[in-house]
Formats: C-alpha cells, structure tokens, sequence
C-alpha cells in the first residue's frame, strides 16, 4: 500500500512539476543525440555521456516530454531507495530499519532539487551498486563493482569518488583474504568498462583528446570557499533533523565502536560534499544523502536502551516531516511541485511567433523551459551545446545572438542589473532585431520576442 502510495505520488508529481532550468538542457542534449548528432563533436558537452544516452531509449519509446524524462528520474529514485534498503540490511540492519532509510532517501532528496531533472540519480545509482556488490566478497561481484564504478563515471564526473569507497571497502573489510588480488579485480572491472565506454565514442567519431578537454569542468567558475560554506549552511537546514539525532548516540560514545561501514560513511558525506567547493548547487547533495542515512542510522546503533533507540527513530520521522514541509513553503520544486501548465501556455503563446522546432533561437536563462516544450535548437551548438540560457559573459552572450535568427529573453533579465544583458548586448537587439511580440502572464515576468532583421554576422 506504501509503495502504491509513493507512486501514486509520483504520477502526480510528474504532470505536474515545473520545468527545472537544467531540464532543458539535459533533454536537449537527449534530443540532438536522438536526431544524429555526436556530443563532443557535433555539439558541446561538458558532461560525461552516459545518462543522456540511456535518456534516449524512453524519449524514442514514449516520446520527448517532461512527463516522461521526470518519470524515469523517479523510477530511478525509488532504484535509488532500493539499494539504501539492500545495503543497509547487508550491515546487519533489521528489515524495517532499512526500509525507513530508503524512504528516508525519497523524503529528504526531495529537499536537493532531486525531483527535478538532474544528473546525481544516474550517478547515484550506478555507485550504489557498486557499493552493494563489492559487499558479497566474491571475485565476480568485485569485477562487476569496478564496471559500476566507472558506468557511474561516464554519467558524471563525480562517480570517480565510489571507485575510491570500493578501494576502501576492500582494504578495510577482514573478510577479503587477499586485498591486492581483490583489488586489481575492481580495478579491472572499472578499466574494461572505462575502456569499453571510450571505445563506443570513438566508433562514432569523438577523437579521446576533444573528450578529456571536454571533461575538464572549465566552464564552471569555483566559487571556492564562502560559496561553500552558504551551500552547507543549506544543506544543515534541510536536514536538520538527521544532524539533531546525531546528538544523542554521542553521549553513547564511549560504547560506540567505528566499523568499516561507519567509517566509509563517514567519508562517503564528505567526499561528496565536496563538489560545493566548485558550484554551491544544493543538487550536488544527492550524492552524499545516502551516506548521512547510513551515518547516522549507524551512529543510532550505539544507543543501547531500545526505548530510547525507539524514541530517536520516532524523532526522525515527525521532525523530517515537518522539516519537508517547511521547506516547501520556499521551493516550488518540492514534493507536488508548481504546476507546469502555466510554461505550456507561455510556450504556446510564443509558437504562434516562433514555430516550434526553429533552429539558430537563443533563449534566456528564465526562459529556458520553452527549448522542452518548443523543441528549440540554438545557435553555435559546436562551441556552446545546449548551454546558451547559462551563459554569463557579455560578450558569449553577444556571440550567440550575432548568430541566431530569433531570441527569447525574459523581462526579469533585460530589466535587471544582469549581465547577460549588459547595455551592448540591449544595444545590438535594439539595432539588428525586431521586437515582436511581449508574452503577458500573471505568474511569471514577461517575456520579450524578438526576429532578427539584418543578416546573420558571421
């Protein structure tokens, strides 16, 4: 009855829920693989290929929708859950205390953004497996923990850190008699797939070189250690009730022993914090979420006093509730989400200017929505892929619209203090476009259509 609830749930979130910004990205890389195109060679990307591919089976079976790709992101969370469950009851835990930490994971992603259409889920997934497998101690299970690992790579660059969690595991579990046979097999599982994925590319035609330049993370601009600081300050917030629990298995500390399985959470959290040193995205979070419940569901177990165990775990459920709901009064993305037909009607509006599936449009980041439900393509897909709506230099900014036939720009940026539209790039609208159409709506700012009217600068 749970799970038919959960999914239930599910459903509704999925026609529901507002197009994230990011979604219009990772759709669009989805749909340009779809129609033929090569990442790294016919477009920019600068993520590892994997989750996009494997987002092209649903889309060419059920169709390109927001419906479709937000529901196979949900399967894949209840996957998620799933293995939070296996891997917790692998540690000794009682079945319904791993249940409660695998829909401890589908309550508390909800707080990351992790409903929208992001990449940790795929990343995730991969990586638990990984971590469930190379806890059955056999060869074969380690070789295929190695695969995982770098199939975890190819979604994202972050799933290099579970390769590390496996080395650790190996060398900190007793039960594997000869660690360096051990190891070089998951070495050899994670090589063969790394191998096997690079070769698929390169059957397409992606020279290695323009791969790993690609990889590099350049674009994004770190926003070091204050940035990183704001983001966690966050992420405590939102999972505060899980930190509070904490509390009281430390005054157990003197009877709490350190295993191999708190130990490796320990530095799961944190390794995969990490990546807010870079970009402070509370998505990035998703990653380290699994490793907080088994953390803190470890600490728990230090508690000696079963009334007491009870009380805690009681505690988690009603604080977390409350804390979910809380937090859904500021995030739109939560639980139900906002309803999305409010962007189908904007997107129609602007069709009836810009037919859909126009190529050369480039679109502002608060505008982003209608490159899903238009199907637009925009301009310079060789040097900036799918990316324009996040580009933040004036004059990459100025580049893609000397470049594109059409532009769709939001009220909230061209008004704003915002560099994007910085009084050059307002300047050259003004002398080679026309402005057609403003788009009016009660719940969102206006959003600006132009056409352009002099020839395209080359």
């Amino acid at each position: 009855m749970l799970v038919g609830f959960i999914l239930f749930s599910f459903c509704i979130y999925a026609n529901m829920a507002i197009i994230n910004a990011d979604a219009s990205y990772y759709m669009g890389v989805s749909r340009l693989i779809s129609e033929g195109l090569v990442p790294f060679s016919d477009f920019a990307l600068g993520y590892s290929p994997l989750s996009f591919y494997l987002m092209c089976i649903p889309f060419n079976i059920w169709g390109y929708s927001y419906t479709c790709a937000i529901s196979v992101l949900l399967l894949i969370h209840i996957a998620n859950a799933f293995f939070v469950y296996r891997i917790l009851y692998v540690n000794s835990f009682s079945q319904m205390v791993s249940m409660l930490g695998g829909l401890f994971y589908l309550y508390y992603v909800s707080l990351f953004s992790g409903y929208g259409y992001v990449l940790e889920p795929f990343v995730l997934l991969f990586g638990l497996i990984a971590i469930y497998l190379v806890q059955s101690h056999s060869l074969y299970s380690l070789f295929l923990s190695g695969f995982f690992c770098s199939c975890s790579l190819f979604c994202k660059q972050y799933g290099l850190g579970f390769l590390a969690l496996v080395f650790l595991y190996v060398l900190l579990d007793n039960q594997f008699p000869n660690k360096k046979e051990r190891l070089t097999v998951s070495i050899l599982g994670f090589f063969i797939g790394l191998l096997l994925g690079v070769i698929l590319l390169m059957l397409q035609g992606i020279h290695i070189s323009l791969l790993l330049s690609s990889l590099q993370g350049s674009d994004y601009q770190r926003e070091g250690v204050l940035g990183m600081i704001v983001a966690l300050c966050h992420v405590f917030i939102r999972i505060s009730p899980l930190f509070i629990s904490l509390w009281i298995p430390l005054l157990y500390w003197n009877d709490f022993k350190a295993d191999k399985f708190w130990v490796i959470s320990l530095i799961g959290v944190v390794g995969f914090l990490l990546p807010l040193y870079v970009r402070p995205y509370l998505h990035y979070v998703i990653l380290s979420l699994p490793f907080m419940i088994f953390f803190i569901f470890r600490s728990i177990r230090a508690i000696k006093t079963f009334r007491l165990k009870l009380f805690v775990f009681l505690f988690l459920i009603v604080s977390s509730i409350i804390t979910v709901i809380s937090m859904a009064q500021f995030d739109v993305n939560l639980i139900l989400g906002n309803n999305r037909s409010y962007q189908r009607l904007i997107s129609e509006k602007i069709a009836t200017f810009i037919p859909k599936e126009e190529k050369d449009v480039y679109i502002s980041f608060h505008a982003l929505y209608t490159t899903v439900l238009n199907s637009y393509t925009p301009p310079l897909l060789t040097e900036y892929g799918m990316s324009n709506g996040f580009v933040t230099m004036p004059r990459d900014v100025l580049k893609l619209l000397q470049n594109s036939q059409y532009a769709i720009i939001s009220m909230e940026e061209y008004d704003g203090n915002n560099q994007n539209c910085s009084p050059k790039v307002k300047s050259y609208l003004q002398s080679n476009f026309r402005l057609v159409s403003t788009i009016e709506n009660d719940d969102i700012k206006d959003i600006l259509l132009y056409k352009r009217t002099k020839e395209v600068h080359n």
